[in-house]
């Protein structure tokens, strides 16, 4: 038992020292991208989905629409919000103006700590 013991020590260091690691460090995100690109015009009423995507330092994609917090930009108190944006990506015009989301994404990333990226989409209403 005690040469098992041995040899599985010796096994699991030489992999570690040929780079090998038993919790191997996942993908990193470098960016994401939100679809559809650019400024958006929007008339009062219409409605428009958001799509985001992450992108990772080996070159993997994932959508991860859902998984995103989107904020809109406040307004004073008293005032109705020109566009509101659901937790799932959904824009929806309320009136005309010019307003402005703000979406993040953060890659949960247990040892190395999180990643967080965030994207600015301008939104005209008229």
């Amino acid at each position: 038992m005690k040469k098992l013991t041995i040899l599985i020590v010796i096994i699991l260091a030489a992999g570690l020292f040929a780079g090998f690691s038993l919790f191997p460090e996942p993908s990193r995100l470098d960016d994401i991208t939100v679809a559809p690109p650019g400024d958006l015009t929007l008339s009062a009423g219409e409605t428009k989905q958001l799509e985001v995507i992450a992108l990772y330092d080996d070159e993997m994609r994932e959508f991860v629409t859902l998984g995103c917090d989107y904020t809109a930009k406040k307004l004073k108190p008293g005032r109705k919000a020109i566009i509101t944006v659901s937790d799932e990506g959904l824009i929806t015009a309320r009136r005309k103006g010019n307003s402005t989301i703000l979406v993040s994404y953060i890659q949960r990333r247990f040892l190395a700590g999180d990643i967080t990226r965030t994207a600015f989409i301008f939104v005209k209403v008229k």
